[in-house]
């Protein structure tokens, strides 16, 4: 090749390397959204949001394109190869709560009014922390208690500082407060690490509720840390963070407002409320800080702020924040086995997470699976190692894992066995420090079990296991494997120490046992242990009949106590659903204290008759101390009363209550219960008593009268005995001794009693209302029901069996 042909082919190749576009003006068109790019993601350049973003609930921002370069431009330019800068372009600054967020409400813009002199941030807060945010906030406006408009735009916090007071005394960095009409902060300062923000000096009361955390709640929560994180590093944390420091209070505040032990002043929820909500404001504060959303400081505060919830009883609302903090969580990889405060929130969350689960039956929210053989475990990491196990038995007794399972028997009892063999592997496990110390220990008498002492508490009462039988007695919720696998005697128990008997309600409140599991999923033998039934077991075979008595308030409940004690008879004491509905469950509550101070306690049943009501049955045989529960869906055509029942009955017997039903109708109604009189009545045949014994019901009420209530004076009780079952009689008012003796000679056991217990008492307190001390009136009138009800037991044939009973048992033991 001559030079001139060289010298031709240069000069070409020069020109088309001249005239190839830059990457930024034709080989790559586009760059991604900004939020696509900060965060290293591949961005699919969707308008007006691309897909991350979408996905992910962000801010979607695009850089501005480049100017359009004129001829002129080029000709100048042609020989440079400097790239043009990446220009941005002004955009309105992200909202400071999750778009995921409900709330209708209008925001201003914080942004200076000359906007263009600076740059905004365009960093979004972590995607897990932004959600579990949003369901704080969401619920707190649901609840009425916060004006989460105010929270978001408002310059004036519920407790009636400023934001700029607010800042001023939390110090909180002005990295950190967006609202003001201040340049949001840098690129470096977001990726600058969480340096925190100094709470004020905490006044006299904040001290005593700081110390109460200190010295009381945070023990429950590290109950199975021995590095005690919560009650020694987070406090050291919390002088550095204000808003921990707030969810402390909070969480300190509300225990102590359910304290029995508590003053006037600390029983003011509204206390502990204003710690929460300051506690909301101060996280929508640093929620645009990236190094605040993966802190040790959130982490700690978002735990707290669970456990004030579960014990402000929030219902769903704390059920879904569980699943917010689980986000938080997984979203850094966080879990049992990760060390220091990390796994002790994970651990003290996986409690919560079973105890919600438990209720709800529903799978818990983790799959983390150990990796540590117990060799190489600490005693507490084997303490702890049991509430993993645990949540397997919840999962496997779930809704979900029934419904999946339902037609498939083997992957079932091979699901079950696998937790049994990890069951036996862990107390084969156990070192020495799970053995039983001796020392004196408070008995309860109405428990059942002997008291342990193990020392230290986290090895005490493990899940609820009794570690003594571990290797014979399993988890109760296993009883729901298949028929076919049950050979083996499930219970559960669940053993207090002296040391911690006193603080017995607030650790059970805390979650720091997982001890009521029998409640959920009953041991198999649970008949053998349900009063109700023992007693009219007992009954039946000694053909006498037991007493039913509504009670209506605290005179009749006394007296209905204090009769079984003169009488020594077993008792079944009644309550319409009104009485639920009426006190709250207070009735029932101080009913059951009063059997638990009888020396007839084990034979006196409580018992709520006539629940028609599907979701306060529901409540009832969740939140109530009812031994038997009558499922009266009679008001219902036969199909649905059946349909009905049967899922009631069962709901029921899965928290060890005995139940009732009425097959048939009889016409009338009492004072209390839905009346019926407008619908007509039908005898129950003996088909329909098949039917309702295989919905599992205990006991039936079937329909062989003329009149439910009080009779009509023409005609009486009318009665076709003609029935070849045991039942349960109603409608009593009115009865002749001789009538009812004839009733339990025919199989009635359970005999329903109202007026005829009350009708002295009710002529005590006509007669004498005008001149008796209120006082006079209710001792009085307690004392004829005493007599009158023990005449009743007489007729009935149970005055003594109580008595010979207990003696029979004492015997046998």
């Amino acid at each position: 090749m001559d030079e001139a042909t060289a010298r031709r082919r240069a000069a070409q190749n020069e020109s088309r390397r001249l005239k190839r576009k830059s990457r930024s003006q034709g080989l790559r068109r586009t760059t991604g959204c900004i939020t696509c790019k900060r965060r290293h993601l591949r961005c699919d350049e969707g308008i007006p949001g691309c897909r991350n973003c979408v996905k992910s609930k962000q801010e979607c921002s695009y850089a501005a394109p480049p100017p359009q370069e004129s001829p002129e431009e080029n000709d100048s330019t042609e020989n440079t190869s400097t790239e043009p800068e990446l220009a941005l372009e002004p955009y309105q600054a992200p909202e400071l709560i999750s778009p995921s967020i409900s709330i209708t409400t209008t925001t201003r813009s914080y942004l200076p009014e000359d906007s263009s002199s600076f740059q905004p941030a365009p960093t979004p807060p972590n995607a897990a922390f932004y959600r579990w945010f949003g369901l704080l906030a969401d619920d707190a406006a649901a609840a009425g208690d916060l004006d989460v408009a105010a929270l978001l735009c408002s310059q004036t916090l519920i407790n009636g500082l400023s934001l700029e007071t607010f800042q001023e005394r939390y110090s909180i960095p002005q990295v950190i407060a967006p609202c003001l009409s201040e340049p949001p902060p840098s690129d470096a300062a977001d990726r600058a690490p969480w340096h925190g923000s100094q709470p004020a000096d905490l006044s006299t009361s904040e001290v005593a509720l700081f110390d109460n955390f200190v010295k009381r709640v945070s023990l429950w929560i590290d109950l199975y840390d021995p590095n005690r994180c919560f009650s020694v590093f987070v406090p050291h944390l919390a002088m550095r963070d204000a808003g921990l420091m707030n969810a402390i209070l909070a969480l300190s505040s509300r225990q102590l407002s359910i304290s029995p032990d508590a003053s006037e002043s600390e029983r003011d929820r509204r206390i502990s409320l204003q710690y929460y909500h300051d506690t909301l404001r101060y996280l929508q504060e640093a929620m645009s800080v990236d190094a605040y959303t993966t802190s040790l400081e959130l982490l700690a505060t978002a735990l707290i702020v669970s456990m004030y919830e579960m014990l402000d009883d929030s219902g769903n609302g704390w059920e879904r924040h569980l699943k917010g903090v689980f986000w938080i969580q997984r979203s850094q990889l966080i879990h049992g086995e990760t060390g220091g405060l990390r796994s002790a929130v994970w651990w003290a969350w996986l409690r919560q997470d079973v105890w919600a689960a438990f209720r709800e039956r529903r799978k818990t929210l983790s799959f983390w699976k150990p990796t540590k053989s117990y060799s190489t475990m600490n005693p507490y990491e084997i303490a702890a190692r049991i509430v993993w196990i645990f949540a397997k038995a919840v999962d496997y007794c779930s809704k979900e894992e029934l419904a999946s399972s339902e037609d498939r028997v083997q992957p079932r009892l091979q699901r079950a066995d696998a937790i049994l063999e990890m069951l036996s592997e862990w107390e084969e496990s156990l070192p020495v420090e799970f053995t039983p110390l001796p020392g004196v220990a408070e008995v309860d008498p109405g428990s059942g079990f002997e008291p342990l002492w193990i020392h230290p508490p986290a090895f005490d009462g493990l899940a609820g296991l009794d570690i003594r039988s571990a290797q014979t007695s399993e988890m109760s919720g296993l009883s729901w494997m298949p028929h076919e696998a049950k050979n083996t005697r499930f219970a559960t128990s669940l053993t207090w120490n002296a040391e911690q008997r006193s603080t017995k309600t607030q650790r059970a409140r805390t979650g720091s046992h997982i001890a009521t599991a029998s409640t959920m999923d009953p041991a198999s033998d649970w008949k053998e242990k349900n009063k109700s039934i023992r007693v009219l077991r007992a009954a039946e075979k000694d053909r006498y009949g037991v007493i039913a008595a509504i009670a209506y308030n605290i005179e009749h409940i006394l007296g209905f106590v204090k009769a079984a004690e003169v009488a020594q008879s077993p008792i079944i004491i009644q309550f319409f659903p009104w009485a639920v509905t009426y006190s709250s469950g207070l009735l029932i509550r101080a009913a059951a204290d009063a059997i638990s101070h009888s020396s007839m306690r084990d034979h006196i049943v409580l018992h709520m008759d006539h629940a028609q009501d599907y979701d306060l049955i529901k409540q009832s045989a969740g939140q109530l101390p009812f031994d038997s529960i009558m499922v009266d869906m009679s008001h219902y055509e036969k199909e649905e009363n059946l349909s009905k029942t049967r899922e009631l009955v069962a709901y029921c017997q899965q928290r060890g209550i005995a139940t009732e039903a009425e097959p048939g109708r009889i016409e009338g109604g009492e004072d209390g219960v839905v009346d019926t009189a407008e619908l007509e009545g039908s005898k129950t045949t003996p088909e329909e008593v098949d039917d309702f014994i295989a919905t599992g019901v205990d006991a039936l009420a079937p329909a062989f009268g003329n009149m439910h209530g009080e009779y009509d004076a023409r005609t009486g009780p009318r009665l076709d005995f003609q029935r070849r079952v045991s039942i349960a009689l109603h409608g009593t008012n009115g009865f002749s001794p001789a009538l009812l003796e004839k009733c339990i000679a025919e199989g009635c056991t359970k005999i329903n009693v109202n007026r005829i217990v009350l009708d002295n008492y009710y002529a005590h307190l006509r007669q004498h209302a005008a001149t008796l001390t209120h006082t006079q009136l209710m001792e009085e009138g307690t004392q004829k029901v005493v007599d009158l009800t023990v005449r009743w037991m007489g007729i009935c044939g149970s005055a003594g069996k109580a008595r010979l009973t207990s003696e029979s048992s004492s015997q046998h033991l």
